[in-house]
């Protein structure tokens, strides 16, 4: 008896506190990236013209998530300048009129299309319809490049450009 009063005043000596609440948030902000390997092209081009093909093809990966009311999201490739999408670093010029890209096996196409990032230096990689089901998404696409040097008078040397990559969400 006396074993069960010891036990039976250690429990009427618990007691709980109330305690203040937390409050949570969690927040995932709309996403919109691009990777994109490898990270240099090289080509061989040929003394007099020809057309060069680029050693290996870009991977590109374009991923998002995005807001309802999203309609598309678009993926570009695109030069600084139309006039020296290449440049020997003197005044030898490549335009970006003789640099083309073959998206998923396409046709190549000249880099002389107009996007939000470049008037007549750009080529659209894709356009992807968004909804409901796809605000959530991922794809992969392989772009390969090749520069058409026929009819450039181009000095020997070594030329270098920079191909962005940039996708946009509307």
């Amino acid at each position: 008896m006396a074993l069960a009063l010891a036990n039976s005043s250690a429990v009427l000596a618990q007691l709980n506190a109330s305690g203040p609440s937390v409050n949570l948030n969690a927040v995932i902000n709309p996403r919109l990236a691009v990777a994109v390997s490898p990270g240099t092209v090289n080509f061989q081009l040929f003394p007099g013209g020809g057309v060069s093909r680029g050693d290996n093809p870009l991977t590109i990966t374009t991923a998002w998530n995005l807001r309802a009311g999203t309609n598309n999201v678009s993926l570009f490739g695109y030069f600084s300048s139309a006039a020296a999408a290449l440049t020997n670093g003197g005044s030898a010029n490549i335009p970006s009129s003789r640099v083309r890209g073959s998206v998923n096996g396409g046709p190549f196409i000249a880099f002389t299309q107009n996007s939000p990032f470049g008037a007549g230096r750009s080529l659209r990689i894709f356009r992807q319809p968004i909804r409901r089901a796809n605000r959530i998404g991922q794809r992969n696409d392989t772009l390969n490049l090749q520069i058409n040097t026929v009819g450039l008078l181009l000095p020997f040397g070594t030329y270098t450009g920079v191909l962005h990559i940039q996708a946009r969400a509307i």
